[in-house]
């Protein structure tokens, strides 16, 4: 489970005030919110690089074997990383850093379409799309119990989207807690069991709207009404 309890952040122009909400095991809640600099503020709180002027932000169950017991997941850049060097090379930097086998991240890879050839090519020689699979690959093999995302589709194509749809699925049906931040109203319809917006830093609606209920809602009044 993730339990963020009246997490506020007050300095800056991207403020939150008293933000409190749980994800249970087993399902996917999509926060939604217009601001990306504030979605982005709020994702280095739950990843623990910055602090909450006041509240926290808490992650149960067992953890891995790297200690931690949540993995937080945005989109990389391939320009970040040494060119030269083989997606094979970073596979096993990343395993080892992260304490997986490299069957776990396989079997994750195979999902994605990224195969034995594509791991023995160097980076500078493959589509930016497979190295940031192989990020993915990465993190959603480590065993923990929470996993938060920051709007990892946008850009990408419609098979990537389609590809980690099914991925998040499974990992509910796993029984993870997962929390998916973006301003994507139709993709949380997609994939979320439940919703929330943030505006003008406040929780709306203070009750979450549930998936099903989401679907008999106007979507573009609510897109006005929350995100514009």
């Amino acid at each position: 489970m993730i339990r963020i309890v009246d997490l506020c952040l007050n300095s800056g122009s991207d403020r939150i005030h008293d933000l409190s909400l749980n994800v249970e095991d087993g399902e996917i809640f999509c926060l939604l919110c217009k601001q990306q600099s504030l979605r982005q503020r709020l994702f280095a709180v739950l990843r623990g690089f910055q602090e909450p002027d006041r509240g926290q932000a808490v992650y149960l169950g067992d953890p891995a074997p790297s200690g931690s017991n949540f993995v937080v997941v945005e989109q990389v850049s391939a320009g970040d990383f040494d060119p030269g060097a083989t997606l094979d090379a970073y596979l096993r930097l990343f395993r080892r850093a992260a304490r997986i086998s490299r069957e776990a991240v396989y079997e994750i890879l195979i999902k994605l379409n990224v195969g034995e050839s594509l791991l023995r090519r160097r980076l500078r020689e493959v589509d930016a799309e497979v190295f940031r699979k192989l990020v993915l690959a990465i993190h959603l093999a480590i065993p923990v119990p929470n996993l938060v995302f920051n709007d990892l589709i946008h850009g990408e194509k419609k098979a990537f989207e389609l590809e980690f749809s099914n991925l998040l699925n499974l990992r509910r049906e796993e029984g993870k807690a997962i929390l998916y931040l973006t301003d994507d109203i139709f993709y949380a319809l997609h994939i979320a069991d439940r919703v929330a917006f943030i505006k003008r830093g406040h929780l709306l609606p203070r009750e979450p709207i549930p998936a099903g209920d989401l679907e008999e809602m106007d979507l573009m009044k609510l897109y006005r009404k929350y995100l514009s």
